[in-house]
């Protein structure tokens, strides 16, 4: 890090950000509990119904993971800029003395005096210590900030559903699953409910053809009966 950046470093932005992301873990803590609300499916009992309640259920647990995540990467942004602060409070007032004596300052906190004086070539190497240790401490924070962050953020994808398990289905139904033309066929000879008040036209009709086929995959899917 430079040391003109670490004295410019926007610290408030960055504790803002890390109490934005506290609020967020509360958010999606009360997110989690309405999604686990859902499941209960009151008034509706049966296999599909376990089936559907633990999948939601696993959806609430998945948004409580990255609830946790979220509160986890909101501490450590907070230590994170109070540490960070500690080192700008230690570098931003030799950077200032330093420019008072036209000193010049690399960017990695050497100070080189302008004249080579043993007065100025002492002040020089004590700023330049405290200059070094600030960047490496920065740089050393910066690393394991971005390391903690990123493995408590590490929430892995949801579970999907990649095989079937053929020895629970009938062969009818394998072959709805894997054949395009009888899934096609299965689709076709859904019954459409009469007596309606707006008969359906031909694209509705279809989109309901192709959304019950969809409901029955899925449901042979996770090893139920269509």
């Amino acid at each position: 890090m430079d040391m003109q950046e670490l004295a410019d470093a926007p610290l408030e932005q960055a504790a803002a950000t890390a109490r934005q992301w506290a609020t967020a873990s509360g958010q999606m803590r009360e997110a989690a509990g309405a999604v686990r609300g859902h499941g209960r499916l009151p008034g509706w009992s049966g296999g599909a119904a376990e089936a559907m309640g633990h999948r939601i259920d696993s959806c609430a647990n998945r948004v409580l993971a990255s609830c946790i995540a979220a509160h986890w990467v909101g501490v450590v942004l907070g230590h994170h800029a109070t540490l960070l602060a500690a080192a700008r409070n230690q570098a931003a007032p030799v950077l200032g003395m330093a420019r008072t004596f036209r000193m010049r300052v690399s960017a990695d906190g050497t100070v080189t005096p302008p004249a080579p004086l043993p007065p100025l070539l002492t002040l020089a190497a004590a700023w330049s210590m405290v200059l070094h240790a600030c960047r490496m401490l920065t740089d050393a924070l910066d690393t394991a900030t971005a390391a903690v962050v990123e493995a408590a953020s590490a929430v892995g994808q949801a579970p999907t559903v990649t095989a079937v398990d053929r020895t629970a289905l009938d062969a009818a139904t394998v072959a709805e699953l894997v054949d395009p033309a009888a899934a096609q066929a299965a689709a076709a000879a859904v019954t459409m409910p009469s007596g309606l008040a707006v008969p359906l036209d031909a694209a509705t009709e279809d989109s309901l053809r192709q959304a019950v086929g969809a409901a029955r995959r899925e449901l042979a899917l996770r090893g139920l009966d269509p």
